[in-house]
């Protein structure tokens, strides 16, 4: 049967028939969003009495995803469920919510239906978030979209300003190559677009190194050659960009160190590269 919970909400109530759950509300006028954000992480938290603080966040490379830190459960979570209902005004009755899909188990993460989620609430929804824990504890956070106007302004300006790599995802990549090409193709110049702009935001960047391989076919004195070419057109990439040419170190190596065996197609693949390696000092 379902239990109806008075929800106290700025010197009225709201009725909630939630079943089986342990529900969660704050009152409308202790009802706060705050914004944390920076070039490598966006952070939306709301703090839903009793229980603790719920935080939607993406950070740099990453899907969104929802943090719950509870203040009195301290079991694992195990399954979620994500949802929205119209917000009650006038009818003092919180609806049924509208599930965005079935329970799903916990993998460290709330990620399914993240971003359906959040445009939810900016459209005025509130949010509804069940959670199952280990001991079988079942509990429904209900979040208001109440003060959230200039958050979410400034939640999804960090979302379009936001690195498109975190410093792990960036700091070691290759790009490889057709045999005898060594200009960027129009996917591979929309990866160093990215790159630059994880460049231009990382201020702890101290070195770019900039390394040409080749595969084996062909005379030595060639593949050296076309591993410098390759080597070199990343580096204008970079220098029409706007990376100072201070930080950047251009080196050629031919096929002299394969990551894979030329004896395969997919091995030489492998092997015409050139890879691009990002220093940075330590810092937060």
């Amino acid at each position: 049967m379902s239990l109806k919970v008075l929800l106290p909400a700025a010197g009225s109530l709201f009725f909630c028939s939630i079943l089986n759950a342990q529900p969660f509300i704050s009152e409308l006028d202790q009802v706060q969003w705050q914004l944390s954000s920076n070039s490598f992480e966006c952070k939306m938290t709301t703090n839903v009495e009793t229980l603790g603080t719920v935080s939607i966040v993406k950070k740099a490379g990453y899907p969104e995803f929802i943090d719950v830190t509870s203040t009195i459960y301290t079991q694992k979570i195990k399954r979620y469920r994500l949802g929205s209902s119209k917000a009650p005004w006038g009818v003092k009755i919180l609806p049924d919510p509208r599930w965005l899909g079935p329970a799903l188990p916990f993998e460290n993460e709330i990620l399914v239906g993240v971003a359906s989620f959040t445009r939810q609430l900016q459209q005025g929804d509130w949010g509804h978030i069940a959670l199952t824990y280990v001991d079988s504890d079942n509990i429904h956070a209900v979040l208001p979209s109440v003060n959230l106007g200039d958050v979410f302004d400034g939640y999804y300006q960090c979302l379009r300003d936001i690195s498109p790599f975190s410093y792990e995802q960036v700091r070691d990549r290759n790009l490889y190559y057709s045999g005898g090409s060594y200009l960027l193709n129009t996917q591979q110049k929309q990866e160093m677009a990215a790159i630059v702009k994880y460049i231009s935001l990382d201020g702890l960047v101290t070195k770019i190194l900039i390394d040409g391989h080749s595969n084996s076919i062909g005379n030595t004195v060639n593949n050296l050659l076309l591993s410098q070419q390759r080597a070199d057109d990343v580096y204008m990439y970079l220098m029409e960009a706007g990376i100072p040419t201070k930080l950047m170190e251009v080196r050629s190596h031919g096929d002299r160190y394969p990551l894979k065996s030329d004896r395969t197609a997919s091995g030489r693949e492998k092997n015409r590269r050139v890879n691009l390696r990002i220093i940075r000092r330590l810092g937060k």
